[in-house]
């Protein structure tokens, strides 16, 4: 066996193993969590609390520093308030929690003790820490990732699965590549209008996730709009180092910049978790 064969045989364990490991610690990431983010929940109830106690954290100690004791008390409240509810939130993480670390840092700002309040407020923001680094990712990727399964595209009255109709709009790329290489005028000029067609009936299903417009807009927009006028132009004029250089740069735009926003991350989630 080669020293090439050996390497890639090596690198592709290493490969399934990397994935049966994140497999295995993704199964730790208690399906309690859910209930507080979207869609189970109205609001990203988790994350605002997340973001509520980084503030917080970082207000307490602000204060401490400059030996604040109102401040400290105020925001020591808010953050203690929200740490002890996250067992009530997630009872499976009770044991990640440092609560004996909050009752000491409550006692602390009630002894006024500013050393003391400094330490626990940084041994806090340590459990924090170790939280984050075992589940912030696989959270991020089971809540906060898009999932496409369920997203349909509605074209000429049709209702189509979106990863169906992702492989068709490939399929139309590509025939306006095949036609141009081929010198099908003709054939590029319709596959340019189907292309520009079905990403528009593709664009308004970014409504399925955005309640806004500039998703869509970054992707789709004026700049994109003009990258297919110029390959138009370019079919047109049977220019076919043009039409090659305009389709590249209208595949980089539109699906390039898509899947470097949704595709990886999406089928990271695919692999962890399945379809849930």
């Amino acid at each position: 066996m080669s020293r090439l064969h050996r390497c890639l045989m090596l690198l592709t364990l290493a490969l399934f193993s990397c994935q049966a490991l994140a497999q295995e610690q993704a199964n730790t990431l208690p399906d309690s969590l859910g209930k507080w983010y979207k869609p189970q929940n109205k609001r990203q109830v988790w994350l605002h609390t997340m973001f509520a106690m980084r503030r917080e954290l970082q207000a307490l100690q602000e204060y401490a520093d400059e030996g604040d004791l109102s401040g400290v008390k105020k925001w020591s409240d808010k953050l203690l308030k929200h740490y002890r509810h996250i067992p009530e939130m997630v009872p499976e993480w009770q044991d990640e929690l440092e609560l004996e670390t909050a009752t000491d840092l409550e006692q602390a700002v009630a002894n006024a003790d500013l050393p003391r309040i400094k330490s626990l407020s940084r041994d806090l923001a340590r459990s924090c820490k170790g939280c984050h680094r075992d589940f912030r990712v696989l959270a991020a990727l089971r809540y906060r990732t898009a999932v496409f399964n369920d997203v349909m595209v509605s074209e000429n009255g049709q209702q189509i699965k979106f990863l169906d109709f992702k492989h068709e709009l490939i399929r139309t790329l590509n025939r306006i590549n095949i036609s141009a290489e081929d010198a099908r005028w003709d054939n590029a000029t319709t596959a340019v209008e189907q292309f520009e067609s079905k990403l528009d009936a593709y664009g308004n299903s970014c409504a399925s996730c955005h309640d806004d417009k500039e998703p869509r807009e970054r992707i789709l927009g004026a700049a994109t709009a003009a990258g297919l006028e110029h390959l138009k132009q370019a079919i047109k004029r049977q220019d076919h180092k043009d039409t090659g250089r305009s389709l590249g740069e209208t595949a980089v735009n539109v699906c390039a910049r898509c899947h470097g926003v949704h595709r990886t991350l999406a089928e990271i989630r695919q692999q962890l978790f399945g379809a849930d």
